[in-house]
């Protein structure tokens, strides 16, 4: 972890070892995100089976990783709004008043 840290320093991160050993336990405590452990988990696994694999299957297409969309709940918000749409260049002169 020192060597790390050293790395860290070198590279423009200044921090105290302290403080990189409290923000090293928080992410250890968090645990380790389902992305990362999908992905370390295909990479496991045997090439020779990918190959073998039928066309269009997960073996064959790769890892799926699952991102987290941090404004999925304002999009889905904004695509169920009911508003208001005119658009003059569609509209029939002749139903006009």
């Amino acid at each position: 972890m020192q060597e790390i840290w050293e790395a860290l320093q070198l590279d423009g991160i200044e921090m105290s070892y302290g403080q990189f050993r409290t923000y090293v336990w928080r992410i250890r405590k968090k645990g380790v995100p389902a992305a990362v452990s999908a992905t370390s988990a295909s990479v496991a696994a045997p090439a020779s089976n990918a190959a073998s694999a039928p066309p269009g299957s997960p073996l064959q297409l790769g890892p799926t990783v699952n991102v987290r969309d941090p404004l999925a709940n304002i999009r889905e918000a904004e695509r169920k709004r009911v508003v208001f749409d005119y658009r003059p260049e569609l509209a029939d002169p002749d139903k006009l008043i």
